[in-house]
């Protein structure tokens, strides 16, 4: 029997990289934390606003996944952070919302990649901070609760990109500042929003989900087995949504949960290893789930873990090369997940990070 030798690399050729680990990335031309970070078309990200030490943000910037590089594009017409993106129709990206450093921001703007310009568009009827957003199935884009001022928002709202116009659809029985918003699988096309906190109630702290039906509705779920604010929530491939971490009143917490929308319940699920807050998740193209950085009691909680749903369990994945917390984290073409920017303040400075990484599945 003949032996199989290794093929050799081209001289200079890049070693492939491990699985389930970071590799550095190129650097952001402008450090930021707070941002939006948009797939496009062609595979490249937008990377757009965000805050850079006390300092509202109006820049953008492409990642290009080929090159690994950033380029800068045009800047947004208004300073931005906390807001929301969507990608919307012929290409362009909808920006709505946030804070402009001055108060919560009404206004609402488009990117065109082929141009790398900003226009802006109709403005929503309130101005929100933090508020939550997702593209619906039919290409409109729903925007829900945040804040205004001292003022705590369960309005929503929906931006029809053929009309260019915003329209008030009905509102959530309660703010969830700070929740999560999930598109949920087809044909199921309702939206669940889970937990956050409303300081108008005396526990503060929201166990509550709620579900918007593209028909213009929203209707009560489930409630969480505990309040959660500063969680994170993604979909799985068998249409369950698994929420982790967050904080839960008293602790930031490792425990996780699945909802079933068939069932409108929840289950347990495992917990992670390491407590988090403000966590990064997205799922991978092999039907698990990266979950990455944020806070917890001990400071930056720089370790990366993966949840494997069939066998409802946690794998550890090497340490992230920067500890970090309100960054951006996208799925890109090729299966990698890129990781851009973020924080690595504390309660007396913010020090927002131009630093990226790419994780290897």
């Amino acid at each position: 029997m003949r032996t199989r030798l290794p093929i050799a690399r081209a001289a200079g050729a890049p070693a492939p990289p491990l699985p389930n680990s970071w590799r550095p990335a190129a650097c952001l031309k402008t450090p930021r934390s707070s941002g939006s970070a948009t797939l496009l078309g062609d595979g490249k990200m937008l990377v757009a606003g965000g805050n850079k030490c006390d300092a509202v943000l109006a820049t953008a910037e492409v990642y290009h996944p080929h090159a690994n590089s950033w380029s800068l594009t045009g800047s947004m017409t208004t300073l931005r952070l906390l807001h929301i993106a969507a990608p919307v129709a012929g290409g362009k990206v909808l920006v709505a919302g946030g804070g402009n450093g001055g108060g919560a921001l009404a206004s609402a703007e488009l990117y065109d990649p082929a141009a790398g310009t900003w226009t802006p568009t109709d403005s929503m009827s309130t101005p929100r901070l933090d508020l939550l957003g997702t593209l619906l199935r039919d290409g409109r884009v729903l925007a829900a609760g945040g804040v205004a001022g001292t003022k705590l928002l369960g309005t929503a709202e929906i931006y029809d990109p053929n009309a260019g116009t915003w329209n008030a659809t009905a509102s959530m029985s309660t703010p969830h500042v700070t929740g999560t918003i999930t598109l949920l699988q087809a044909p199921d096309n309702r939206v669940l929003v889970t937990g956050g906190f409303n300081s108008n109630l005396p526990s503060g702290m929201l166990a509550a989900c709620e579900l918007y039906s593209p028909g213009g509705a929203w209707s009560a779920a489930a409630p969480m087995s505990k309040p959660r604010v500063a969680h994170a929530a993604t979909l799985l491939p068998d249409g369950t949504v698994l929420v982790v971490g967050g904080f839960d009143g008293t602790a930031i917490v490792a425990t996780a949960e699945i909802y079933d929308p068939v069932r409108d319940a929840w289950r347990p699920a495992a917990a992670m290893s390491t407590p988090r807050e403000l966590p990064g998740t997205v799922p991978l193209n092999d039907g698990t789930v990266l979950v990455v950085g944020g806070d917890n009691d001990a400071g930056f909680a720089g370790t990366a873990e993966v949840y494997d749903p069939p066998k409802d369990a946690w794998e550890p994945a090497t340490e992230t090369i920067s500890f970090r917390k309100l960054n951006t984290i996208t799925l890109l073409a090729d299966g990698d997940v890129l990781v851009a920017g973020g924080s690595m303040g504390n309660t007396d400075a913010i020090d927002a990070l131009a630093s990226a990484e790419l994780f290897h599945r």
